[in-house]
């Protein structure tokens, strides 16, 4: 019989984040963020993994980071549904800078207060100019049908 023991590990720490980042030395990239999602404790060791090759070293500049879970706790997401909300409130992906940069134009912690709408209240987050929910196919049916019925009786009472 071996007297040998194997220590397995069974599970793996994680700690979900998401990150906002500029490269402020990159001129091509002047008003975009990076948004992007790790697992790894440290932020900034994630991050460097990015920004420092064999060829180069780019300095940025950390703007935020936050637990990538939704509001109860208990649900987590990754940046690519993140992603999916910014492009829906009409923020731009640079995809010639790469699939998770963002212009925010000059308006560099818009990006924080979209991510804390997302997570406060995921997709029901999507809001018109007057800060209510856009009405559902049905609800739009009801109110074109609404506006059809009123305009034919306009039109009748000025026969």
């Amino acid at each position: 019989m071996s007297e040998v023991t194997q220590n397995i590990k069974s599970f793996k720490v994680v700690y979900p984040q998401i990150y906002s980042y500029t490269l402020p030395e990159l001129r091509s990239n002047e008003g975009s963020q990076k948004i992007g999602y790790t697992e790894q404790e440290n932020v900034h060791d994630r991050i460097l993994q990015q920004v420092i090759t064999a060829a180069f070293r780019l300095d940025y500049e950390l703007l935020w980071s936050a637990p990538a879970f939704f509001k109860e706790g208990r649900e987590r997401f990754v940046d690519k549904l993140f992603h999916k909300f910014l492009e829906k409130k009409g923020i731009e992906r640079k995809s010639e800078l790469g699939q998770e940069w963002f212009y925010f134009n000059g308006e560099p912690f818009k990006s924080k207060e979209l991510f804390e709408l997302f997570r406060n209240e995921k997709f029901s987050g999507l809001q018109n100019e007057n800060g209510k929910k856009f009405p559902s196919k049905t609800s739009l049916k009801s109110q074109i049908l609404i506006g059809q019925n009123l305009y034919l009786r306009l039109i009748s009472s000025c026969i």
